[in-house]
């Protein structure tokens, strides 16, 4: 059996990344991408990924202007918004028959994925802004010239 304390979602860290630290529209591109790819590889019922991503990004978009991200307490307020946007789409989304009669034992098997995901998501957020700086021309630039300069 698999232990719920090696859950990381890091395509939930990368969308909160993309709606802090870029454009919506170029967010709104992202998501998409994302959502197409892990549409094509999950069991997940269709749109399930993108309908969670969409209004994940406005969840996380509209917190972030609330709370400074770079904070560990602000970080698990936002993805306690996004998780528990999750566990409802997700427990939405099962038929009664596949429904759990006791909903705090569904909640306590996604707890640990929760507290892993948001530790994880400082370090996550660094790494996505060091990927992030190899693909923005602007910062490459500016590089260049600084080693010109000097």
């Amino acid at each position: 059996m698999q232990s719920p304390w090696l859950h990381v979602d890091i395509a939930s860290v990368l969308v909160v990344y993309v709606a802090v630290e870029h454009l919506l529209l170029g967010a709104v591109v992202r998501v998409f991408v994302l959502a197409a790819l892990m549409h094509m590889f999950s069991g997940a019922p269709d749109g399930f990924y993108l309908m969670y991503y969409l209004i994940a990004l406005v969840v996380a978009n509209i917190l972030a202007r609330f709370f400074a991200l770079h904070k560990l307490s602000s970080q698990f307020l936002i993805f306690a918004g996004v998780f528990l946007l999750k566990f409802v789409l997700i427990y939405g989304s099962l038929s009664k028959a596949q429904r759990i009669a006791d909903v705090w034992s569904f909640v306590t098997r996604l707890a640990p994925g929760f507290i892993v995901t948001t530790v994880f998501s400082v370090p996550l957020f660094a790494l996505f802004s060091q990927i992030d700086g190899f693909f923005d021309a602007s910062s490459r630039r500016d590089h260049r010239q600084e080693l010109a300069e000097s």
